[in-house]
């Protein structure tokens, strides 16, 4: 019985008659839900795969970044990655406040230091050169005037 009256036959035998321009008016309809509930549909699903996709992917952990803690032998840390060559002067003019109590040392002077020992200072005529990564040593920035990180806060003797 319900299938009689969902049917064009019904409309026919009470006497309603569709003329063409309500056929099609009443086809674009259909075509209207069936494109909405398509478009629900696809919508749905996009954002199911958005959601499942990104719950499984891991966290990302960044490594930590490496910093230059250490400088070739004979060299001291100016800063900014990079060190400089340095030098004892028998002019007896005072450490550089850099590489004073740093752990750097000259041999003595003249008649055994009688005079006063010999003074360090950076090779300002020399290019500085990088600092590289040790990983003995801890994975920050060296002092300035210090050799590597495994010198910072290391109370030297002068």
């Amino acid at each position: 019985m319900l299938e009689k009256f969902g049917s064009t036959k019904f409309l026919l035998k009470i006497g309603w008659k569709m003329d063409s321009f309500t056929k099609w008016l009443l086809r674009g309809a259909a075509l209207v839900v069936i494109a909405a509930g398509g478009a629900g549909i696809f919508t749905m699903f996009r954002s199911m795969n958005k959601t499942s996709s990104s719950s499984q992917e891991a966290p990302q952990v960044q490594a930590p970044r490496l910093i230059a803690n250490q400088c070739p032998d004979g060299y001291a840390y100016i800063g900014g990655g990079y060190c400089r060559d340095w030098y004892c002067t028998d002019k007896y003019s005072g450490h550089d406040p850099d590489l004073a109590g740093k752990g750097w040392s000259c041999e003595k002077g003249a008649l055994g230091g009688l005079f006063g020992n010999p003074s360090m200072h950076f090779r300002e005529d020399a290019p500085p050169v990088r600092a590289f990564v040790d990983d003995a040593c801890p994975n920050e920035e060296p002092d300035i005037g210090n050799k590597n990180s495994c010198w910072n806060d290391t109370q030297w003797d002068d």
